[in-house]
């Protein structure tokens, strides 16, 4: 996930700092499912296929993948990667797209929120970051929620070209991790550019392991 060297040498605060943002929006919406009637009979239920229990599952799937962005090296290829920061400057003091500023690139690119900022704006108390690459978290997850969850809490899952921005797909062959979701498992190559962009910026890259929300 994201960091920088204030964090270098205290996980458990750059933990705390991730999950505390979950359980903060968690409580928000335990207070929001705590009006649906989700223990009456069967016939009053939301739902005959989905249970109130089944929300509560989707939806920290959902949050944990959205608010705990999985990190890459700029340097990673895949079209599956989401540039990120793209106006700060490499760990070398150069910048993005070997220095182009052209109206396209301006355009699509350095001028666009997508692009040049973090995926939300609670984690941008640990920049300094320099440009990054993110695995997206899966659209699936936020399928899942809009299906398991009552209407009335309003989930919906935005559509193109904003999903692309925002969500990744699994790979159909199930061969390559293409999104972020809880429990994936990259292997971390420590011989690449990750481990010099790790030294230099403190942005960590490659597999974190962190216990969230479990205890809730």
């Amino acid at each position: 996930m994201p960091s920088n060297p204030d964090y270098k040498d205290d996980d458990n605060k750059l933990k705390a700092l991730y999950d505390d943002q979950a359980k903060a929006y968690y409580r928000n919406f335990s207070n929001s499912i705590a009006q649906v009637a989700c223990d009456t009979y069967a016939e009053a239920q939301y739902s005959l296929a989905r249970t109130c229990r089944d929300c509560e599952r989707d939806y920290k799937n959902w949050l944990c993948s959205v608010l705990i962005p999985r990190c890459e090296d700029w340097n990673a290829t895949g079209d599956f990667l989401q540039e990120r920061n793209v106006n700060m400057l490499l760990p070398d003091g150069g910048v993005t797209f070997e220095g182009n500023v052209s109206a396209g690139m301006n355009a699509t690119k350095r001028d666009r929120l997508g692009f040049n900022s973090t995926r939300n704006p609670g984690i941008d108390k640990v920049t300094p970051l320099g440009p990054y690459k993110e695995m997206k978290p899966c659209e699936d997850l936020c399928f899942d929620i809009v299906r398991s969850c009552p209407a009335q809490l309003g989930f919906a899952c935005p559509n193109n070209p904003a999903r692309e921005l925002t969500y990744g797909k699994r790979d159909p062959e199930d061969k390559e991790l293409r999104c972020n979701f809880p429990g994936a498992v990259v292997k971390l190559n420590i011989q690449g550019a990750a481990s010099a962009l790790g030294a230099s910026w403190g942005l960590l890259v490659g597999t974190v392991l962190m216990v969230v929300m479990s205890a809730w």
